[in-house]
């Protein structure tokens, strides 16, 4: 099947034998300020992602050696478990990621409309979402895709673009105000 050539990796982190990325970015120390301003924390990141490269490609190097062995899937497996016991930077670049989305948040600018409320005070912009997002349903879905079932399936509430680009339309429900009605005349026009 051509899908599983794509999801290697994937089934990789699946069967134990790769750690996710996300795990691998808890593992790399970074040194921040919280109180830094977005650009400052944009740039560190910029510079500290080059740990996180060399680290998932020695990673890879490893996992690859690890296929050269007769029981290449338990080889793998043990190397995963191993870097996983190794211990969670603190600060990490996964924090410095979690205080870049936070100040993203402070003058949002996620989806095309722009809007730079400060989400985090509450503030609602086009999307009328604050920093919390709620959800209409939430399941297990034995979809189509082999490779991909079960899959665990979000349908959020509300949608920052218009409802002709969601999944799932009756479950928007747009607050009509002039910005919306105005909105609505510009892309039409």
């Amino acid at each position: 099947m051509a899908a599983s050539k794509y999801l290697k990796r994937y089934f990789k982190v699946q069967r134990d034998e790769m750690p996710a990325f996300f795990k691998i970015t808890e593992r790399i120390p970074v040194q921040f300020d919280p109180g830094m301003q977005l650009e400052e924390l944009r740039k560190i990141h910029g510079n500290e992602i080059e740990k996180y490269r060399k680290l998932k490609e020695d990673l890879e190097l490893e996992a690859a050696e690890a296929l050269d062995y007769k029981n290449a899937n338990d080889r793998l497996a043990f190397f995963t478990r191993s870097f996983l016991e190794l211990p969670k930077a603190s600060p990490s670049l996964l924090d410095l990621k979690v205080e870049i989305v936070g100040k993203m948040l402070e003058k949002c600018q996620c989806c095309g409309w722009r809007c730079e409320v400060n989400r985090k005070a509450g503030e609602k912009g086009f999307c009328r979402l604050t920093d919390l997002s709620n959800y209409a349903s939430e399941f297990l879905h034995m979809g189509e895709e082999p490779e991909l079932v079960p899959s665990h399936t979000i349908f959020f509430l509300q949608a920052v673009l218009l409802p002709v680009f969601t999944a799932r339309t009756g479950i928007f429900q747009p607050v009509l105000t002039p910005e919306f009605e105005l909105s609505q005349r510009n892309l039409q026009n």
